[in-house]
């Protein structure tokens, strides 16, 4: 699955705009999105609240052991933030996540997981009593095991764990959604209310019209690009060339005729008129000068 890219993104609208036009969960996976692919890790808590939220109500939306691996990813990183982000870290606090991922650990009954995050924490432990494993922990283990690898296997997990949810919850169109609606006129009110403050209305709308006139215009720039490289000999291309003919056609005329001698048809008409020549009187010969039949000589003679 490709993953979205945040810096490739179209020209941003106020939140309030975007309330106008995105159904609310859909903002929320969008927001968590943004927060594990700029790695902010002070709001992984809110994916991981999410994440156990979603698969409490819906079991099936991705296997248990990828479920899992997601969670257990943002929490080592919660920890490792806890852990290396200041001088003096709050042990109470790491404390209390060690003792959470320990737990669900437990909960998951996965062996694997188990001796992995059994691992991690004795490891948190180790950088925490001892300076000099903490350097290293630092400048040697923490780029290789938890860096732009270890990133790359969250950002993967989560995408695929919010695009599951955007496919259990589609957008419903204007008839599905009006069939949907209850409560008649009395929700009147709270409905049309932006149109009380009608400016964040038509900034959406203004957004979406200025985005459907460039689609047009790159489309038909692609349209006039196109047709300009259409080279100027393109028309007369499948016209045959006379030398092609003169080429080709012999051998298409004699398909089905005999064989010829090696001699030529012109060397074999000069041949037979030398021959002719030698036998002839000098009236037939002025005949054939005068392209007159022979014949017709010896009848008026």
């Amino acid at each position: 699955m490709e993953l979205l890219n945040v810096e490739s993104r179209e020209a941003a609208l106020p939140l309030s705009a975007l309330r106008l036009v995105v159904p609310p969960l859909r903002l929320m996976s969008a927001f968590l999105w943004q927060v594990v692919q700029r790695r902010n890790v002070t709001q992984y808590g809110k994916l991981e609240q999410f994440v156990v939220l979603v698969t409490e109500t819906v079991p099936d939306i991705m296997s248990r052991s990828l479920v899992n691996k997601l969670i257990f990813h943002l929490r080592k990183k919660v920890i490792l933030e806890l852990c290396l982000k200041d001088k003096m870290p709050d042990l109470w606090i790491i404390q209390a996540h060690l003792d959470s991922l320990r737990n669900l650990t437990h909960k998951c009954k996965d062996v694997e997981s188990e001796i992995i995050n059994n691992k991690f924490i004795r490891l948190v432990h180790s950088i925490l009593e001892d300076a000099e494993k903490k350097e290293n922990f630092i400048q040697n283990v923490f780029p290789v095991e938890y860096g732009s690898g270890y990133d790359a296997v969250l950002q993967s997990l989560a995408w695929e764990f919010l695009s599951r949810v955007e496919d259990l919850l589609p957008v419903p169109n204007l008839k599905e959604t009006a069939s949907r609606l209850c409560g008649g006129l009395s929700m009147m009110e709270e409905i049309v209310q932006p149109l009380s403050d009608p400016a964040e209305i038509k900034d959406v709308l203004q957004h979406f019209k200025t985005k459907r006139l460039h689609a047009r215009n790159n489309e038909q720039s692609q349209r006039v690009i196109s047709e300009m490289s259409i080279p100027p000999s393109a028309e007369v291309v499948c016209l045959p060339h006379p030398l092609a003919q003169e080429t080709v056609l012999p051998a298409i005329t004699f398909e089905h005729e005999e064989t010829l001698p090696p001699t030529s048809i012109a060397q074999e008409t000069i041949i037979i008129e030398s021959e002719g020549t030698e036998n002839q009187s000098e009236s037939d010969q002025a005949a054939i000068r005068h392209n007159e039949p022979v014949s017709e000589l010896h009848r008026r003679g």
